[in-house]
This record gives structure tokens, sequence and C-alpha cells, in this order.
């Protein structure tokens, strides 16, 4: 996943269901869960993962997937999905504009492991 950049959708822009808190963030009213939306490139054998990583890193989850989800055979797509949960893993994702989040094997004590990487 690459080339992050943040996305307004246009229901945010309706103040009586969000309110901006800056840098593409926002907070969904009423209520406590935060919001952003991000586009990424995915990259050559990418699938669910890393996204599924990057759910798990920064406790966030899904809350509208605006196009489809990557596949292993969608290298070079562009995706936009919504990111909802608490205000720091939000931030955090918003964080990602210009970074690039990937998967990598590495080797531990003689086993292969999968870890999830983000590149400045």
């Amino acid at each position: 996943m690459k080339d992050f950049a943040i996305e307004q959708l246009a229901k945010h822009a309706d103040t009586t269901r969000f309110e901006s808190l800056g840098d593409g963030v926002y907070r969904a009213l009423p209520g406590q869960e935060h919001r952003v939306a991000l586009s990424f490139t995915s990259e050559e054998g990418e699938g669910q993962y890393p996204l599924e990583d990057l759910l798990d890193e920064y406790l966030i989850h899904v809350t509208e997937d605006v196009t489809d989800f990557p596949t292993e055979s969608d290298a070079g797509k562009r995706f936009v999905i919504e990111f909802g949960g608490d205000l720091d893993g939000v931030r955090k994702a918003a964080a990602l504009v210009g970074k690039r989040a990937r998967n990598e094997p590495i080797i531990e004590d003689g086993q292969e492991y999968i870890r999830f990487v983000i590149d400045e």
C-alpha cells in the first residue's frame, strides 16, 4: 500500500453528522467515534494484507469501503476506504500520507514470519 492521501467524502461536509478536527479527521456526531478517509495504491501481491495488519496496528476498523477491497490481482489500482476508531488510532492512520505500508518476510529461530512495516 503506497501513495496514501486523505480524501474528503461528501458526507463529511454535513456538520450535523460530523465535526472536523483538522487534518482530514472527523468526529461522528453524536458520539466519540472518529473517522478518516484515505486513498492508497495497492502493490503487487497484496490482497487483504497489509490492510488487515494496518487495522490491527492502529486498532481501527473500516466504516465504509468507498471502493471495493483490494485483491491480489489489483496491483496499481487506487482504493478509497473510510476508517473509524478512537482519536489516537485515526490520527495515526491519517499520518500515513506520504508513507508506504507493507508486509515483509523475516526469519526468527528458523521460522519464517511476516512483519508489518511502515516506511517513512
